[in-house]
């Protein structure tokens, strides 16, 4: 409707002024600027982001057995997990739980729209399966074992994972050796 409406409206400027095309194209221009909203995909997009983020700050951090040897930095540990959380110390604080979680969120779920958009890219499917894929690599984030609340190296795990698999398609279909490269750091950080 607001498309039909559009030409409709381009093809009035362009029937009463048609010896200045400047002005015809600059209104078409003022028009299409003042009608664009997001699509819903995208506003669907968001609102699973919005719900999966409230449900992880509700739930807070989730402390097992294993979480204090990250926390306390003990040598028994890889010491990828544990310098991610002294980070996170140092600058929040008291608050580092919190701000731990929030960021294996934004983390996991960056990660899962990266390979979404990516294999829409290669492989040209419909945006609603897209929106499908991409809610079903969200599940572990928010339900199940609620991968982003964990005081644990699987909660960094999981988006490497994401991220590798993203560059290792996009460097078999597009033939570009450098996003093998990009998966081969990804893979030595994932082993830290």
């Amino acid at each position: 409707m607001a498309t039909l409406t559009f030409y409709i409206y381009y093809l009035k400027i362009i029937a009463q002024r048609s010896q200045n095309t400047a002005e015809p194209i600059y209104n078409l221009y003022l028009l299409n600027k003042k009608a664009t909203f997001l699509p819903l995909d995208k506003l669907i997009y968001l609102f699973i982001l919005l719900l999966a983020f409230i449900k992880i700050m509700i739930t807070g951090p989730i402390y097992f057995s294993d979480s204090s040897g990250y926390v306390n930095m003990q040598l028994v540990r890889s010491f990828g997990y544990p310098y991610y959380i002294y980070i996170h110390q140092v600058i929040f604080g008291k608050y580092f739980a919190n701000a731990l979680i929030i960021t294996q969120f934004l983390l996991s779920s960056g990660a899962a729209l990266f390979l979404v958009k990516c294999i829409q890219k290669s492989i040209a499917f419909n945006r609603w399966f897209a929106l499908s894929l991409f809610l079903i690599l969200m599940f572990p984030v928010f339900t199940g074992i609620k991968i982003a609340n964990l005081i644990l190296s699987e909660a960094l795990a999981y988006p490497l994972y994401l991220l590798i698999v993203a560059n290792l398609l996009v460097g078999i279909v597009e033939k570009i050796n450098k996003y093998f490269y990009y998966s081969i750091i990804l893979t030595f950080i994932l082993l830290l």
